[in-house]
């Protein structure tokens, strides 16, 4: 988060590049980008980039690890240059360059759920105004938020974004289960995962509580099945065996816990607020940023409208079935490399995810994969 903060304050875009990927693909994304510099873990991955021909264009290479071989050059390194051209009065050049950027400039690239190698972009006004409008929907202020500390992913950016910027302790790692080791050490008062992370936990009261029991699990279905299970026994049943156990699984503190991209099933739900934890579902997508939260909890809902979005059903009358499409001046300005970076307003994005909207929350179906621009007004 540090680096995405310094690349913003000299006027520069930030490119998150998802690891584990196709490198065809990744130096693809690079080159579209047009990118000038790639930050790295470690020489490692720098290896396993360029592969074996290395015929790279010449790009600034660096890594977090301390001294590392040529030509990659460490973040430490780095900040030693600024602190002493900071010395030298270079501060005063920076506030200029920062303050001269202009709104229309590149501020992210962010990849998009289908992997392609077009990406959606964001100027410096779209990224300032998302920022804003989630400031008016979850304003933290002095709470200590345990994500997962990766770039690539688009929440864990733009909330973690959001955290530092409002003054709130942001706790990290690059997997939930490193978050979830250090818990107690921690104590984070909200905690912002995906459902495996909140169902796997879940799956381990049944281990707890029926201590006999073998439970075939299979990926994605943690939250469903130990919904299931606990709803089988009863709520109360669950929440009583388990006592002051359900909140050590969180830490002491936690106050909320934020599961994206899915909803929460009430049996879940049930058992946390026993223990004084509220389970919130919040939802988004590269595209279009974070655009609904859950204020208070509704049964498979993912929440109303983040201030400023707008959510409609197409083609459907009112609360029926159609395919989701969102609208707000703080959505991608294009697709980089596709369709230009031409500012598109307020043009609604559909999705081929099927939904409904109840009383202003969201409820969802999903469809397959690929949003299209709808031009419809």
């Amino acid at each position: 988060f540090d680096i995405a903060f310094a690349t913003w304050l000299i006027g520069g875009c930030v490119v998150p590049i998802p690891s584990g990927r196709d490198r065809a693909k990744t130096l693809k994304r690079l080159a579209r980008a047009g990118v000038s510099a790639v930050i790295l873990d470690d020489f490692s991955a720098y290896k396993d980039l360029i592969g074996e021909s290395q015929k790279i264009p010449s790009l600034d290479w660096i890594v977090l690890e301390k001294d590392p071989p040529e030509p990659l050059v460490s973040i430490a390194s780095i900040i030693e240059k600024g602190k002493f051209r900071a010395l030298r009065g270079d501060l005063d050049k920076l506030a200029k360059r920062t303050f001269e950027t202009q709104g229309h400039f590149p501020a992210l690239i962010l990849n998009t759920f289908d992997d392609s190698v077009f990406a959606s972009y964001f100027s410096n006004t779209k990224l300032v105004t998302m920022m804003d409008y989630l400031e008016k929907t979850i304003a933290w202020q002095d709470e200590r938020i345990a994500l997962q500390i990766d770039l690539a992913w688009f929440y864990g950016l733009l909330l973690g974004t959001h955290a530092l910027i409002h003054g709130n302790t942001l706790i990290g790692g690059k997997k939930a289960s490193e978050i979830s080791r250090h818990l107690d050490k921690n104590e984070p008062t909200i905690i912002v995962a995906g459902e495996s992370y909140l169902g796997s936990i879940a799956q381990g009261w049944r281990s707890q509580v029926e201590p006999n029991s073998t439970v075939g699990l299979g990926s994605g279905k943690y939250v469903s099945q130990a919904s299931g299970w606990i709803k089988s026994i009863g709520s109360s049943v669950v929440a009583a065996k388990m006592g002051k156990e359900v909140s050590r699984d969180f830490g002491k503190q936690v106050k909320q816990i934020y599961v994206v991209d899915s909803p929460v099933p009430t049996p879940i739900r049930d058992v946390l607020s026993t223990v004084k934890i509220d389970v919130l579902s919040m939802w988004g997508r590269p595209e279009i940023g974070i655009s609904h939260i859950e204020t208070s909890p509704i049964e498979n809902s993912l929440g109303r409208p983040v201030y400023g979005y707008a959510c409609k059903s197409v083609g459907t009358k009112s609360e029926g079935v159609g395919e989701i499409a969102i609208r707000s001046d703080a959505v991608q300005s294009g697709y980089w490399g596709k369709e230009g970076i031409a500012e598109m307003g307020k043009t609604w994005i559909k999705f081929p995810i099927e939904g409904r909207i109840i009383s202003g929350d969201l409820f969802l179906g999903f469809a397959n994969s690929d949003p299209s621009l709808d031009e419809e007004e």
